[in-house]
């Protein structure tokens, strides 16, 4: 099942903001399924865009700090 899927993971730096926007590395040739972790638990990290190049998260506040995501699609 796994041949079937692109499965990329990565981390977004924040510096004093609240939303942020990074390029997806790995070929999707979908809109993939993402899903995001704060590494402080006192954010609440959401997706304001997603397309098969790029993240746009957004953060409930601005923050000093990674967000990680996964980003899965299908071939």
């Amino acid at each position: 099942m796994s041949g079937n899927l692109i499965v990329e993971t990565g981390k977004v730096q924040f510096s004093n903001s609240d939303e942020q926007t990074t390029a997806l590395s790995s070929l999707h040739k979908n809109t993939p399924k993402v899903t995001l972790t704060c590494e402080d638990g006192n954010f609440n990290p959401f997706i304001v865009s997603v397309t098969a190049g790029s993240l746009t998260i957004g953060l409930s506040s601005k923050f000093n700090g990674n967000v990680f995501y996964h980003a899965i699609s299908k071939l």
